[in-house]
Order: C-alpha cells, then sequence, then structure tokens
C-alpha cells in the first residue's frame, strides 16, 4: 500500500513511501506469521495484480480472500483501559443507561486499521511493550481482525442502508490463531527497527 495515496496518515521512515506486508498461510504459536517492509513504490518495477498462490497451505482461512482497498478516516476514542478513572466512571454509568459497550460500540473499531488506539486486551492483563532493538515506546501501526465483524462499526461501501450486501470481497476473511486480533507496532524512535506483535 502506498501511504501518499491510500493511506495519506500513515508515517513512513524517511526515504521510504510503501509498506509492505507479508503474510504466512500457516498456523504460528508464538508469531504472528507477519513480516513488515518499508519500501519506496519507485522502486518496484513491476506490480502484481494477481499475487501467486503460495504452494503449500494448512488452512484456507490463512489465506486472505482479495479485496479492494477503500480506506475510511475515523475518530476513534481511547479504549477504557487508558482512561483516567474519574472519566472511566462516568462513562461506565452512561453505559448502563444506554445498554451500551463503550470499547465495542464507541472506542476502537474492528476490522483492519491503520494506526489509532491500542483494541482492549481481550483475555489477560495488558502487557506493556516495547521495542526490543532500543527499548523505547512502541505505537500501533496495523489491527488485523480475524473473522467476521458483527460490532456497530460499519464501513460507508458496506452500509446495508445503501442496500449493499459485504461479500467475501468486502472482508479480508482471514483466520488469525483461534479469531484473535493481531496488533503490529512499530518502534516510536524509529520504525525501520523490527516490529512487537501481540494477539488479542
Amino acid at each position: 500500500m502506498s501511504p501518499q495515496t491510500e493511506i495519506p496518515d500513515l508515517v513512513c521512515p524517511p526515504g521510504t513511501d510503501l509498506l509492505q506486508v507479508l503474510w504466512c498461510p500457516f498456523h504460528h504459536e508464538d508469531d504472528s506469521g507477519t513480516e513488515v517492509y518499508w519500501r519506496r513504490a519507485a522502486d518496484v518495477e513491476q506490480a502484481l495484480f494477481e499475487p501467486p498462490e503460495p504452494p503449500l497451505v494448512v488452512d484456507e482461512e490463512f489465506v486472505p480472500y482479495p479485496c479492494v482497498l477503500n480506506p475510511e478516516r475515523i475518530t476513534e476514542f481511547p479504549p477504557s483501559h487508558l482512561i483516567p478513572e474519574n472519566l472511566a466512571a462516568r462513562i461506565r454509568e452512561w453505559e448502563r443507561e444506554r445498554h451500551m459497550d463503550y470499547d465495542d460500540d464507541l472506542s476502537i473499531p474492528p476490522g483492519w486499521k491503520v494506526g489509532g488506539w491500542e483494541p482492549v486486551w481481550t483475555f489477560g492483563d495488558p502487557i506493556p511493550l516495547c521495542c526490543e532493538q532500543c527499548g523505547a515506546d512502541v505505537e500501533p501501526l496495523l489491527m488485523l481482525e480475524g473473522g467476521d465483524s458483527t460490532h456497530s462499526w460499519r464501513a460507508v461501501e458496506d452500509n446495508a442502508e445503501l442496500g449493499e450486501v459485504p461479500g467475501p470481497e468486502s472482508h479480508p476473511g482471514v483466520r488469525i490463531g483461534r479469531d484473535y486480533t493481531l496488533q503490529i507496532y512499530c518502534c516510536s524512535r524509529d520504525r525501520t527497527h523490527p516490529r512487537v506483535t501481540a494477539m488479542r
């Protein structure tokens, strides 16, 4: 994906303008099976419009559906575990009155995204993450949600009110672990440092 055209808010390391994410179609216990590369679009001599099929796949759900990139800018709010306690208490009261869930319905949108806030940890307590190379804080780069989303968030092009029914092409359809969410982080000091991943 070329941030200058498709993802204007994505900050690239100096001298790069292209983010390439490689995906392995196998189950990985301790790692996400992803690799992230920063490149220059001018160095790409020939783009592949039909990516080659992997020679071996353990499960077809590990292979993304071909889909169209339709980025949509949205405003998301910090998850409840990052909000000061006095404000979090007011939000909990608001949730009881409105029968809504702040984290699921208003805070972190589901699906695949660039940047934003980190999602709520769905199992266990949050784990402090830092750059393994320099020890600096990390910031969210990509969020990849496995399975189909049934939350209140919905992209404009998938909006049923417009008479459109989302098909397989509207979602990558990838199973991540046991339908987890994969978060890919980058170093806040140097985005070329090795990425950090977390499963939620």
